[in-house]
């Protein structure tokens, strides 16, 4: 199997929209959907998905835009303690 540089072996077998979620996460910190959607690097259904397999696989948590509480920041779980928490793609 095909190994990623900087992502975690349980997303090996994974979709590639995962992968590509889990390094803008760890790369930017916490982010919007929206602001992964302004990347234009897949729509909006594509996204979700990834996020939700992420947060099955317990490598990202969904925690509430502290300004607007109709959006959810995406944050892995490996930096919820860490000052990049609250950074934006």
């Amino acid at each position: 199997m095909l190994e990623y540089p900087g992502v975690p072996e349980e997303l090996a077998g994974t979709r590639p929209m995962c992968r590509v979620v889990y390094l803008l996460l760890r790369h930017n910190g916490a982010t919007t959907l929206q602001a992964l959607q302004e990347l234009r690097v897949g729509g909006r259904a594509s996204l979700c998905r990834a996020l939700s397999d992420l947060e099955e696989l317990d490598l990202v948590v969904k925690r509430p835009e502290p300004t607007d509480d109709r959006q959810n920041h995406f944050v892995l779980r490996e930096q919820l303690q860490e000052e990049r928490y609250y950074a934006t793609v």
